[in-house]
């Protein structure tokens, strides 16, 4: 069971950070193109400061945060808890997984909501005349934050009930291999 949400967390936290990469790539271009349309002929491109700050962005900053837990590269500051014993740090680390992912689920929740009443009634921006639908765009952020806490729930399961790590966590030096947690 921890094996196949392990690597279904692992296609899922890597699939939303290459949808972030070629949404980076694509802004960059769109970006580029406003600029020399404006300074060369002279024309604004209708919809690029909407669909940077409704789309683009969004996605480059909600869709990576799991392949960010995953990898364990959130910041840390670990001065007080470094010197206390292994099993006190474990225990530390648990219980503020489980707070992130309390904060994590609440702010998916609540961004689905947010983002049904967008859907519901239709919101959009003008730009130059023209209308941009935006309430898709409000669907980035749930799906970031239920990406994030899925992941913290399975660190906290398999910590908990001491199961091999099937997340495929990474390392500076390549994947790691998969291991079974440290007893608590």
């Amino acid at each position: 069971m921890t094996r196949r949400l392990g690597h279904w967390l692992r296609y899922l936290t890597s699939g939303l950070a290459i949808v972030a990469d070629a949404l980076v790539a694509l802004m960059m271009l769109h970006i580029a193109f406003e600029v020399m349309m404006r300074y060369v002929f002279g024309i604004s491109v209708p919809g690029t400061l909407t669909l940077v700050s409704k789309y683009y962005l969004p996605a480059v900053v909600f869709l990576p945060l799991a392949m960010a837990e995953r990898r364990g590269n959130h910041i840390s500051v670990e001065v007080l808890t470094q010197v206390m014993p292994r099993r006190v740090q474990k225990a530390l680390e648990v219980f503020a997984w489980i707070l992130a992912t309390a904060v994590f689920a609440t702010l998916a929740y609540q961004t689905l909501l947010d983002a049904l009443k967008k859907t519901r009634i239709g919101a959009f921006e003008l730009d130059f005349g023209y209308q941009f639908m935006t309430w898709p765009s409000y669907y980035v952020l749930p799906v970031g934050f239920a990406a994030i806490a899925l992941v913290l729930l399975y660190k906290i399961a398999i910590t908990l009930f001491r199961k091999p790590d099937h997340l495929g966590m990474e390392t500076d030096d390549g994947p790691a291999e998969p291991a079974v947690s440290k007893r608590i």
